[in-house]
């Protein structure tokens, strides 16, 4: 999701050098727009799969109570990672990126 996310603003900023010799305050508002439904729809989207799996999580460390202390020492279970909020975060700097950009591009 990610990756697409990124592919989308980066279009969006070339679109803004095809513009660029005439460009409209109507074109930059509209490619920033959806510069910004891309951001928020991905990091939406990204939320909701880290909910999903921590309900998958709390799922199975209940499951786990009922084995021995022995088998959930060698499950090794990890602490909470935070890739997705690292990719959240991600994808919204990218959409700043992308908003200055074509702002910047664009004289």
């Amino acid at each position: 999701m990610t990756n697409y996310t990124l592919l989308v603003l980066a279009a969006l900023v070339a679109a803004a050098q095809i513009l660029k010799p005439s460009p409209s305050c109507t074109d930059r508002c509209l490619l920033t727009v959806l510069a910004g439904v891309a951001a928020i729809g991905a990091a939406g989207l990204l939320f909701n799969l880290e909910l999903s799996i921590r309900k998958r999580r709390d799922r199975l460390q209940k499951i786990r109570a009922q084995f021995s202390a022995a088998f959930n020492q060698a499950w090794g279970t990890k602490g909470h990672d935070i890739v997705t909020w690292v990719l959240i975060v991600t994808v919204l700097v990218a959409a700043a990126v992308a908003c200055w950009l074509i702002y910047r591009i664009l004289p």
